[in-house]
């Protein structure tokens, strides 16, 4: 049982650290992923008795108290609805984002928009790993997108990064870094192995997770 209640308590803080992180998309996976795996072991003996099940939901609803509380003093979404509502105004016009308007939401949607760009210019072997960042402030300047040449922006989002740096192999090479291991899990029943694929592929595709120290000592150590 103490060590059933260690294990509880080093999730829930670890859960409270991606909270309080304001990552939309790791807060968004991080929920799905608790949720998923209580409704699994619902059906498994260890979540039979009532007691268990108590906890799961107790679990589920204190997480949704923190970030509840959490989007009263920073609310990230916001930034959601507000590209949406300027991109409704603007709408049926030759206008681009002026730089008053940008928020991480905005920003990744171009930065998304100017990637695929360079990709398709260099598909067969990418600009290079030396290269992209240089590359993509080029494409930004030239398309007058000033924020993101200021900020420096890299694509947000792994697999336009790794396929404008490395090309077409590199992409399927980072592709086959996440299939073949997933399909693996799936027939001998690594459960938590496949879960911690899916948790990673679906982070990739709204953050440059391997380009950081953070990624890349993560991913190949666990």
């Amino acid at each position: 049982i103490k060590e059933k209640m260690l294990i509880i308590s080093i999730v829930y803080c670890f859960v409270c650290g991606v909270i309080l992180y304001s990552a939309r998309a790791a807060s968004i996976i991080c929920f799905i992923t608790i949720v998923v795996y209580i409704i699994v072991n619902i059906y498994r003996e260890s979540m039979k008795r009532k007691k268990h099940f108590v906890m799961g939901i107790l679990f589920i609803v204190s997480v949704l108290m923190l970030q509840f509380f959490s989007l009263k003093i920073f609310n990230r979404y916001s930034e959601v609805v507000t590209h949406n509502d300027y991109t409704d105004a603007q709408r049926g016009t030759q206008s681009v984002m002026i730089t008053s308007t940008d928020n991480s939401t905005s920003s990744r949607l171009i930065a998304w928009k100017y990637s695929l760009k360079l990709f398709k210019e260099n598909w067969f072997i990418g600009v290079g790993t030396g290269d992209i960042q240089d590359e993509l402030v080029k494409t930004y300047k030239e398309n007058q997108w000033d924020y993101g040449a200021e900020k420096k922006l890299n694509p947000h989002n792994q697999f336009l990064h790794t396929s404008v740096a490395l090309g077409l192999p590199g992409l399927i090479l980072l592709i086959m870094n996440f299939t073949y291991p997933f399909l693996f899990t799936m027939k001998k029943k690594y459960w938590i192995y496949m879960i911690f694929i899916a948790v990673v592929f679906a982070n990739c595709l709204a953050e440059s997770v391997l380009e950081v120290q953070a990624g890349v000592m993560m991913f190949p150590f666990f």
